[in-house]
């Protein structure tokens, strides 16, 4: 009886061990990872323009960079959300039993939310950060967005719960601007306060649901394209000041920034599914498989790339006594940039071949599986 009982926990155990396993291994789309990549770069060449152009008047090209602000964080928060869908598919296909499958998302929401708050806490002053530990980031928000679906994944109707709360973060971060109410300042402090950046991160769920596919393709291009025309309308909405209505800039600037983004979403969507899945020209193709490499350790990268530009301000700082920036024009600054992105390249190569050892995402599996496996 007891030896029958053995072996049938000791399946059950190899089981959940080939779960863990299938889900490091599971399929990923490159189109997802390359989106990604992207974001990372502009967020390089966006953050760059912020510390390095520090004398100059800024010209047409490093107010370009600047610009980049309005879509790199949002399409992030989008492209995460939207992604999110896939990892429930695949772990309510693959899950013995339904206790792990919520368990390993708490704790990867839990573990994004805390890596992203020590992350804040030991290095935000160097970004000038007054209040580093209470700062939202964009990890931060797919930590809480993650266990806010999971919760609504369980009730019915997921949908009709997930815009309802969208719709209350956003009055939320309304009435934090007209009340003064530590809560609410602390949901709604920040470039990125979940109230209401949230809405960024359960709309990419929610198109996710319309345009994913779950076969080999991941999505369905057809149902994509159909959506190009109103997203350019949303663009345009964007673009367009909204003059007649005399809104409070709260939610004129937050109602434009929503609407330019889904649509810049779409478009940007379409657009890296074709150039992954079309490209054939093998330069290109390198190209783009270096870029989607950068996506699937985006969390690490967006670390590491603020260390870069440390090291710069650094080295400015006490070997050329902040000379290095004095003379800035649109070459040294492209130079300089382009030296950040070879060394990246560089490290990223040598880092690939190690299987990202020590990345936050190869920490993140490892806690995991030691935690889930007992």
């Amino acid at each position: 009886m007891c030896k029958g009982l053995d072996l049938f926990v000791g399946e059950i155990f190899i089981r959940e061990v080939k779960y863990l396993w299938r889900q490091k291994k599971s399929k990923r789309h490159d189109y997802l990872d390359f989106f990604r990549g992207m974001m990372i770069l502009c967020m390089i060449f966006n953050h760059c323009a912020k510390y390095f152009w520090v004398t100059p008047e800024p010209n047409y090209y490093i107010r370009f960079l600047l610009w980049l602000d309005f879509f790199i964080a949002a399409n992030f928060l989008l492209i995460s959300g939207f992604a999110y869908n896939y990892y429930i598919h695949s772990r309510k296909i693959n899950a013995i039993k339904k206790s792990m499958y919520l368990q390993e998302t708490i704790l990867r929401a839990i573990l994004i939310f805390g890596i992203a708050t020590l992350m804040s806490v030991l290095f935000g002053k160097l970004g000038g950060l007054d209040d580093s530990w209470s700062h939202w980031s964009i990890f931060k928000i797919i930590g809480i967005g993650m266990i806010i679906i999971l919760i609504f994944d369980s009730l019915p109707r997921l949908e009709l719960w997930l815009i309802i709360t969208m719709v209350v973060f956003f009055f939320l971060g309304y009435l934090s601007t007209a009340v003064d109410n530590i809560l609410l300042d602390f949901f709604a402090k920040g470039a990125f306060a979940l109230f209401p950046w949230f809405y960024f991160f359960g709309s990419g769920f929610l198109i996710g649901k319309f345009l994913i596919k779950y076969n080999e393709t991941g999505l369905d291009p057809a149902r994509l394209k159909k959506t190009l025309l109103p997203a350019l309308v949303l663009i345009v909405l964007f673009a367009t000041p909204f003059i007649r209505y005399d809104l409070d800039a709260y939610i004129e600037t937050n109602l434009k920034l929503f609407l330019g983004n889904i649509g810049l979403f779409f478009w940007f969507l379409t657009a890296f599914y074709f150039i992954t899945s079309k490209t054939t020209q093998p330069k290109i193709k390198w190209i783009i498989e270096q870029i989607t490499e950068y996506g699937k350790i985006s969390f690490s990268l967006y670390y590491v790339h603020f260390a870069l530009i440390f090291v710069v301000l650094l080295i400015n700082t006490n070997i050329f006594e902040g000379s290095l920036f004095v003379f800035m024009n649109a070459w040294y600054f492209t130079g300089i940039v382009a030296l950040l992105l070879a060394i990246l390249a560089i490290g990223c190569l040598i880092w690939k071949k190690q299987d990202y050892v020590m990345s936050l995402e190869w920490f993140i599996y490892n806690f995991l599986y030691m935690a889930l496996r007992k």
